[in-house]
């Protein structure tokens, strides 16, 4: 096991356990927005802080981008993409689908993710060219090759275009795939393409960062699937709309989606 990963392992698993302790007695007045649909608490800060010291102890050096902290530009060509809380309002709501993300990445490459869902049980870890794990067991994606079984999850920000862009494709492939749900994590719905239990995941541009994708996304190309745009172009850091499936369906949904301006 690299450091790496074992830093990332050591990481995701103090802000995790930080993030169950809190779980069932946050307060109202731990709760503030950020934005008119955005919540953050005291625990996503708390995390925050966890998963940044952690790192700092090992690799001072080291860049980090957080999604509650921004951007530290250190002087290192590794950079730790950090979302302490993916899915705040599910943990606000009591709703046990929420995780602690990050991943590493080096010269424009996801090389660690680290994802953990401490209520649920579950940690996903994976390592470039090394496969993904969940509590320990290698996992691959789904092998159903018809849109007709398939289970697609869905994902929007709050800009409007992004929901706009979500009315249009979920009206197209309700009448394809068996069913659509919206889990309200991000990194999770990638977590999930990876373990089989869906068969793909839309991401719906505007407004997507890289701490709401960059984990999740190594997750499925190192359990066997394919990340794309919706123009079928292998994802890049400066794209924002994402498909990630397994590879009997993918070409499927973008054949049913391509006459779409996302």
């Amino acid at each position: 096991m690299t450091k790496f990963r074992k830093v990332a392992i050591e990481a995701a698993t103090k802000a995790g356990k930080l993030l169950l302790k809190n779980y069932k007695t946050l307060k109202a007045e731990d709760i503030h927005k950020k934005g008119r649909h955005d919540l953050v608490t005291k625990a996503d800060f708390a995390a925050n802080k966890i998963i940044i010291s952690t790192i700092k102890k090992y690799f001072p050096d080291h860049d980090i981008l957080s999604e509650e902290t921004g951007f530290e530009d250190n002087p290192d060509q590794y950079k730790w993409v950090i979302d302490p809380l993916d899915g705040t309002t599910n943990y606000i709501i009591k709703n046990p689908i929420f995780c602690t993300a990050l991943a590493l990445v080096h010269k424009q490459e996801i090389i660690v993710s680290a994802v953990y869902a401490p209520v649920l049980d579950e940690f996903y870890i994976a390592e470039k060219g090394k496969g993904t794990l969940l509590n320990g067991k290698k996992i691959r994606v789904s092998k159903k090759r018809k849109l007709k079984e398939a289970i697609i999850t869905l994902s929007r920000t709050h800009h409007k275009k992004s929901h706009e862009n979500h009315n249009k494709i979920q009206s197209i492939l309700r009448k394809k795939v068996l069913n659509m749900r919206i889990f309200g994590s991000g990194t999770l719905d990638l977590a999930y393409v990876a373990a089989g239990r869906v068969e793909g995941c839309l991401f719906f541009p505007p407004g997507i960062f890289q701490w709401d994708s960059l984990s999740g996304i190594l997750l499925v190309r190192e359990a066997g699937g394919i990340v794309t745009t919706f123009k079928g172009k292998k994802w890049g850091f400066k794209d924002s709309g994402i498909i990630a499936t397994n590879k009997g369906v993918h070409s499927k949904f973008l054949k049913e989606i391509k006459r779409w301006k996302v």
